[in-house]
């Protein structure tokens, strides 16, 4: 075998390899994203004081709002997708968006959590990462 044969065989290596090392990279931002969005909005829900009961220290009554907190990683191709929120969660109070309201405050919720900016800036510090080069050679 030639040297330029050894050479195109190592080179064929090496790319298959960083595909590879790319795929498994996105597959893990997109796994921390949507494991990490769950965790700060239901941290938020613990942490942020009631909107509706004044003194109350947190967004905790039935906790049917933090326990449905849910995200979901969607792959079509070489893209991912990744959903967070609460999906088909029935408002225990049959009143209004309740989750809007705790969310982006209104009506009789005086102040929202905005856990959705503390996740969207979150995402962006986990793109930063992988930018950076986190995320590749771990596997």
């Amino acid at each position: 075998m030639s040297d330029l044969s050894q050479l195109g065989q190592r080179l064929v290596g090496f790319v298959e390899n960083v595909e590879r090392d790319h795929r498994y990279a996105v597959e893990a931002v997109a796994t921390d994203i949507e494991r990490e969005s769950v965790e700060i909005i239901q941290e938020f829900i613990k942490t942020t004081a009631s909107g509706i009961v004044p003194g109350k220290p947190d967004r905790i009554w039935s906790g049917a709002v933090h326990d449905h907190v849910q995200a979901r990683k969607k792959r079509l191709g070489n893209n991912y997708t990744v959903e967070y929120g609460w999906f088909g969660f029935n408002n225990p109070w049959k009143s209004g968006d309740y989750v809007k309201l705790q969310e982006l405050g209104g009506g009789h919720v005086e102040t929202g959590m905005h856990s959705f900016s503390a996740v969207r800036r979150r995402v962006r510090d986990i793109l930063h990462d992988y930018q950076k080069g986190r995320y590749f050679g771990y596997f």
